[in-house]
């Protein structure tokens, strides 16, 4: 009789369940061994920011939700429809990335002009250099 020995269960550290030790993985977000459904569950994106924590940010060229919720009240007070107000809310949304995107490309505009005067007075330079000679 050739009897094999059971295979070693383990028990999942979050949600309790007991499992063979092969159906394990290493979680980045919870930094240890957790069953494939928890891991499943957590996920593994570390620069993942929940919904939550990401209504409270702020940036000079976004709105966050809370600041769009506010706008958009301040509109239908205004007496605008709660579609066009949203549509309006939006646009506002837009036209501030579309800014960003403006101004991030007039300054490498800027920065162009400048290397291009370095360069053509570098030229003048030779140039005056090999009229000497």
């Amino acid at each position: 009789m050739n009897t094999r020995p059971k295979n070693p269960k383990k028990e999942c550290p979050r949600c309790k369940r007991p499992l063979r030790v092969k159906n394990f993985v290493y979680n980045r977000m919870l930094k240890e061994k957790v069953c494939g459904r928890c891991d499943n569950q957590v996920g593994n994106n570390l620069f993942y920011v929940p919904r939550e924590r990401r209504r409270q940010f702020i940036g000079r060229f976004s709105m966050s939700d809370a600041e769009k919720d506010e706008l958009h009240r301040e509109l239908v007070r205004q007496g605008m429809d709660s579609v066009k107000a949203w549509n309006r809310v939006h646009y506002t949304e837009r036209m501030m990335r579309l800014s960003y995107r403006r101004m991030k490309g007039l300054q490498a505009i800027q920065r162009n002009r400048e290397i291009k005067q370095q360069q053509e007075a570098q030229e003048q330079k030779k140039a005056f250099v090999r009229g000497l000679k």
